[in-house]
């Protein structure tokens, strides 16, 4: 199985333009970008989501209690009930709530009816009327729920027969003329359903089964193909897949392929932090080490091969949990079990029609070596003194 190819751009990024810690030690576990803010949630025990100025990304204009025993997802709803912009969280409490960014205070708790089970994921639809969370497997029941915000107290919907596990993603389709739901579980299912249907027998539009479980999930925006990959998926066992709009899969592809074993550039993925699809239909992998350096890592349209565009070395001394990459501020936001928020500068813009060949920028390579055994890819693994 062939191993990365190198970008005729590659740059490997040591410098950060900013970084700070949070002052409790916890881990940074996601990023969500607000119209003054970055909104960071925070692990146990604070449980606290940090907004920071935008202006320098250091100070911490204030904390959002968050929600008690964790908060599990936070997302930008970008038209909340068709007005402004708002913070969505949700957490093993069992409710979503949507933050005002300007007060800092709960402007909508949206809540569950009956024994609560925790959410891991939830999401807002494009015009803010709907708001979609997935529930962890409780007794028989993994169910996504549907609110209309206006009238919080109780879901206006529940859908339980989609998945029979963790729910760990929900996305509203923000394109197309059909409303849609992507949502996946660790059951290995990749659904998309009908958000809008009262009868849940007939909700489900497409199901695809990976047959491992599901972790993150998210729709491939702007394809250049109509036949080209709509859906991603990543799996508790760091693979990832690519899905058509009928939810066929179309590649499945081991962490072992996001390697690249040379003297010069020595680089392994031990783990898969997030995608990201680009407003110009770009698809990216980001990937890290151990050691808390970061990989992005795209695939190549000419062929099966994926190409190494970008290093981010010395930034973070552990595994790095979250990444938002912000196209319209040129940065990109890096969270991790160090308690770092370190900002980069923007990932640069690549030929995604390179030939592999290689032109790089080399500051220093990343703290890891590969030692290759001639063809076969598995690599022994050792820091860098």
């Amino acid at each position: 199985m062939a191993a990365l190819a190198v970008s005729p751009s590659f740059v490997n990024n040591t410098r950060t333009l900013s970084s700070t810690s949070l002052p409790d030690k916890s881990y940074l576990l996601s990023i969500a970008p607000l119209q003054s803010h970055y909104a960071a949630a925070a692990s146990a025990p604070s449980n606290v989501i940090h907004l920071f100025d935008k202006s320098d990304c250091k100070t911490v204009v204030r904390a959002l209690p968050g929600h008690d025993g964790g908060t599990s997802n936070i997302r930008t709803a970008t038209s909340f009930q068709g007005a402004r912009e708002m913070l969505l969280s949700c957490g093993k409490d069992g409710s979503v709530k949507a933050w005002d960014e300007r007060s800092g205070t709960v402007g909508v708790q949206m809540l569950t009816t009956g024994r609560k089970a925790g959410l891991l994921s939830c999401d807002a639809s494009p015009n803010g009327f709907l708001v979609a969370a997935g529930t962890v497997l409780q007794g028989d029941d993994a169910s996504i729920l549907y609110w209309d915000p206006r009238n919080p107290v109780a879901p206006l919907r529940r859908h339980s027969s989609t998945h029979s596990d963790d729910i760990t993603a929900v996305h509203f389709a923000h394109s197309g003329s059909t409303a849609a739901l992507l949502s996946a579980s660790t059951d290995g299912l990749v659904c998309t359903s009908n958000p809008l249907e009262e009868d849940e027998d007939e909700a489900s539009l497409s199901v695809g089964n990976w047959g491992c479980s599901i972790s993150k999930a998210g729709w491939v925006h702007g394809g250049d193909s109509a036949n080209g990959p709509k859906v991603w998926a990543v799996s508790d066992m760091e693979t990832i897949s690519m899905w058509s709009d009928d939810l066929d899969i179309i590649q499945n592809v081991d962490r072992d392929r996001f390697a690249y074993p040379d003297a010069a550039l020595p680089w392994v993925s031990d783990y898969i932090i997030d995608c990201h699809s680009s407003r110009r239909g770009s698809f990216h992998v980001f990937t890290g080490s151990n050691e808390g350096d970061i990989a992005l890592i795209s695939p190549r349209e000419e062929d099966a091969h994926w190409s190494l565009e970008q290093l981010y070395t010395a930034g973070h001394s552990e595994v790095v949990r979250c990444i938002h990459w912000d196209e319209s501020s040129g940065l990109l936001l890096t969270g991790g079990e160090d308690s770092k928020l370190n900002v980069w500068s923007s990932p640069v813009h690549f030929d995604e029609n390179s030939n592999g060949g290689r032109s790089m920028e080399v500051d220093s390579p990343p703290r890891k070596r590969i030692i290759g055994d001639g063809g076969e890819n598995e690599y022994k693994r050792v820091r860098t003194l």
